[in-house]
C-alpha cells in the first residue's frame, strides 16, 4: 500500500523527507499487517481545488504548514469550490474524494481567535511534529474518508472487505455482501470441502438468509466472478453429497505463466 503525502511548506517537506530517507522507523512501515510505502510530494503554497481532490484508490493526504491564519482562510475560500468540483468529478468516477487536510501550526497562539476550522480540515498539529503522531493522524483521516481498506491476502488473490472487492493480477471484481462472506470462507479453506450444513450455519450467523436456494445462487454468482477475474485459474466446484470446494486449476495457471514468459522472452529478443 502506498500513501502519498502532498506537503505545503518547504521546511516541513525537508524534515519529512529526511525522516523517510533515513529509514530510521519514524514512519511506520506496517499498517494492519500490510506493508506501507510513503511517498512525499512538494505542493505549491498556491494550491487549487484540484489539489484537494484525489481518488480513494490512491490514499493521499495534504499536510499544510501554516504560519498564520491566512492558509486556513484560503482553504475555507476553496471549500465550496472543492465540493462543486467533486460533484462533477464523481459523475465520471465514484471513487473520487476530498483529500484529508492536516494543518501544522507553529504555535497554539495562532488559534486564539479561531472559532472553528473549515469542514475539509481533518486534523491539526503543532510544531515540532512527532512523525509517529502525524502518521497515525493520516491513517485515521484516510480511514474516515473511506480511502483505507483492510486487505486479506491469499496468494495472488486479495480480498478487501471494506470496499467489497476481490483483486487478481491487477484486475478487480465487486462482490455482494453474500459473495463477500462466501469468498472469505472459501479462501481460508482453499482446497477443502465446506459442508453445505456449515454454509447454512455460516449464513445464519452473519444475518443472511440460509435458504438452500439463496446459498446456491450466491455460490454460483461468486464462481462466475472468480472464473472471469482469474481466467478460470480459480473456481468453486460442487462435491456430490458433501458440499462445495474452492480449487485452483494448476494446469491453467502454469499455461498462463508459460505464455507470459514466452511473450517476455520474445520481447527481449526483439529489443536485442
Amino acid at each position: 500500500m502506498k500513501i502519498q503525502l502532498r506537503v505545503v511548506g518547504e521546511g516541513l517537506y525537508q524534515r519529512l523527507s529526511k525522516e523517510i530517507e533515513s529509514g530510521n522507523g519514524a514512519f511506520p512501515k506496517m499498517f494492519r499487517e500490510e506493508s506501507v510505502e510513503w511517498e512525499l510530494l512538494m505542493e505549491e503554497a498556491d494550491f487549487t481545488r484540484e489539489s484537494m481532490v484525489c481518488s480513494a484508490r490512491s490514499p493521499t493526504a495534504l499536510i499544510v504548514e501554516a504560519r498564520d491564519m491566512a492558509m486556513v482562510e484560503k482553504i475555507q475560500a476553496l471549500e465550496q469550490q472543492t465540493h462543486c468540483h467533486l460533484s462533477v468529478r464523481k459523475a465520471a468516477d465514484t471513487n473520487v474524494i476530498v483529500s484529508p487536510i492536516i494543518m501544522v501550526f507553529q504555535s497554539p497562539a495562532i488559534l486564539v481567535n479561531t472559532d472553528e476550522f473549515p469542514d475539509v480540515v481533518s486534523d491539526w498539529m503543532f510544531t515540532p511534529v512527532a512523525i509517529s503522531d502525524l502518521a497515525m493522524r493520516v491513517f485515521c483521516a484516510l480511514k474516515r474518508k473511506g480511502a483505507l481498506h483492510t486487505q486479506l491476502n491469499f496468494g495472488p488473490l486479495t480480498l478487501m472487505p471494506d470496499s467489497k472487492q476481490i483483486t487478481f493480477g491487477g484486475r478487480c471484481e465487486h462482490l455482494t455482501c453474500s459473495e463477500l462472506i462466501l469468498a472469505e470462507l472459501f479462501l481460508v479453506r482453499l482446497g477443502a470441502v465446506v459442508p453445505f450444513s456449515e454454509l447454512q450455519d455460516f449464513f445464519k450467523a452473519t444475518g443472511k438468509s440460509n435458504e438452500a436456494n439463496n446459498i446456491r445462487v450466491a455460490i454460483y454468482q461468486l464462481r462466475l466472478k472468480l472464473e472471469m477475474l482469474t481466467k478460470s485459474q480459480y473456481t468453486i466446484v460442487s462435491v456430490y453429497k458433501q458440499g462445495y470446494c474452492l480449487k485452483r486449476n494448476a494446469a491453467i495457471a502454469q499455461r498462463t505463466t508459460c505464455t507470459i514468459n514466452a511473450l517476455s522472452q520474445r520481447g527481449d529478443r526483439c529489443l536485442a
